[in-house]
């Protein structure tokens, strides 16, 4: 209990960090599509990438988390960030054909998708990286 006790406890602390950092992305993208003149389609490509940020850092702050997780909880969690995630994905902007070519060319001539072990490694939290044996 000592330790879900600290958990808990820091929780509204992260959170509230973690909502200043967004809100403090949102004041600069403003002031620099104020300056840059960017169209409003831009923008909301932008707004839909930021939320798209939050999620991923809840998915992982999720895989954190598991040990001090029920499966239920675990289950509910991930039921709720697929639920945001498709909500942002229902009002996201469409994007252009030409851009769409231009990933669909990435994806499969650069293999731009693709992350070596290396690459995943870095992305999660480090108590959840694999060593790598070379």
């Amino acid at each position: 209990c000592g330790l879900l006790g600290i958990i808990l406890q820091w929780a509204p602390i992260v959170l509230a960090a973690v909502t200043a950092c967004i809100t403090l992305a949102n004041v600069i993208l403003s002031s620099y599509s104020k300056a840059a003149n960017l169209d409003g389609q831009e923008l909301l490509h932008i707004n839909t990438a930021n939320r798209l940020w939050k999620i991923r850092e809840q998915y992982l702050s999720l895989l954190t988390d598991f040990d001090d997780l029920s499966d239920d909880q675990i289950v509910k969690l991930r039921d709720e960030l697929t639920g945001q995630t498709a909500e942002i994905y229902a009002v996201a902007p469409l994007t252009s054909s030409k851009a769409y070519q231009l990933a669909q060319e990435a994806l499969k001539n650069n293999e731009e998708q693709f992350f070596s072990q290396e690459e995943l490694n870095k992305m999660l939290p480090e108590h959840l990286r694999t060593i790598l044996i070379k």
